[in-house]
């Protein structure tokens, strides 16, 4: 299902996002996402790679969502919308 990969930082301002980040990289794990869960602990986050969409069916509480770039040639990659309390 999803594996911790690491955690999300903010460069430009040297913040930590999610201290702890998981990836769904398969399409099922994509689908699964965070369906189902009670929660997510504060500083957690879910890694969905190389998707451009998100669906809160089955969600029992609100999410922020980051919406970022393609990663540039050093690997960091662009914020282009976030999304509170979904």
């Amino acid at each position: 299902m999803t594996a911790t990969s690491g955690r999300a930082r903010n460069l430009d301002r040297d913040t930590v996002l999610a201290g702890r980040l998981e990836t769904a990289g398969s399409l099922w794990a994509k689908f699964m996402g965070l369906m189902g869960r009670p929660s997510l602990a504060a500083g957690d986050g879910l890694w969905l790679p190389a998707s451009n969409g998100i669906h809160m069916m089955f969600m029992r509480f609100p999410i922020d969502a980051v919406f970022v770039s393609k990663a540039g040639a050093d690997g960091a990659r662009t914020v282009k919308s976030v999304h509170r309390n979904l």
